[in-house]
């Protein structure tokens, strides 16, 4: 689209996520958190059952907030320092 920012969200994302394979309200014992679209795509490719999220930024990623009820949360960070921070401000969490 032909605007002046075309990268922008409507509605808070600090904390939230974008879900993949999981309805709203439905407990999720196991959940993959990605930082973004194409990483939570390519591990559905290879873990087609399993729940997951996109943060679509670093930041919002290491600000995400599991679904209550979650035991496990596998973290996916892209390979770059605001990646690895970002897994590791989420791990510390």
């Amino acid at each position: 689209a032909k605007v002046a920012d075309p990268r922008r969200a409507l509605g808070g994302l600090l904390g939230n996520a974008v879900r993949f394979r999981f309805p709203p309200g439905e407990p999720v014992l196991v959940l993959a958190a990605a930082e973004g679209l194409e990483t939570v795509l390519s591990l559905l490719e290879v873990m087609p059952g399993m729940p997951a999220v996109a943060a679509l930024t670093a930041n919002h990623l290491a600000a995400f907030c599991p679904p209550a009820g979650c035991l496990r949360l596998y973290i996916a960070g892209d390979a770059d320092a605001a990646g690895r921070q970002a897994i590791k401000r989420l791990s510390r969490r």
